[in-house]
């Protein structure tokens, strides 16, 4: 059902992943120039690598995934499943964020400044664990419901 708790934290999480991709994650400093880096623009082939790749393919595996938690709402234990497993794909985006960009200083000797895009995963973990605890409260009510029959 649409108009549940865990609906509105799950597109609370899909607004902020789908804004990860235009949100700068991190800016640094190259020849004396600033770069902004983002997911989808703002970056030059010469000083990135195919990094990027795998983070935006993890950050739309993640937004699709949540979509389409949205519409199991007759299955609650797999959705509750998935949502948990949002919050481990999240989790490793964090992870990809610093681990990239520590991999990036030591490669170029530039000086790294993370932005606020490089934070966004965990609220979307945040609200994607909200809504696994939801539907875990759902799932007991209704065991509980059929167990009075």
């Amino acid at each position: 059902m649409i108009q549940r708790k865990q609906t509105i934290f799950l597109l609370i999480a899909i607004i902020i992943v789908s804004t990860q991709f235009l949100i700068p994650f991190q800016t640094f400093t190259y020849n004396n120039v600033d770069w902004s880096i983002c997911l989808l623009t703002g970056y030059s082939s010469e000083i990135t690598n195919s990094n990027l790749t795998i983070l935006f393919s993890l950050n739309t595996i993640t937004l699709l995934l949540i979509g389409f938690i949205i519409f199991l709402y007759k299955k609650r234990v797999l959705q509750y499943k998935l949502a948990n497993f949002t919050v481990l794909l999240n989790m490793l985006m964090i992870g990809l964020f610093f681990y990239l960009s520590y991999i990036k200083d030591n490669l170029m000797g530039s000086s790294i400044h993370y932005q606020i895009g490089s934070f966004l995963p965990i609220l979307s973990a945040f609200f994607c664990y909200l809504a696994a605890v939801h539907i875990k409260k759902d799932e007991e009510l209704v065991r509980s419901a059929d167990r009075i029959r």
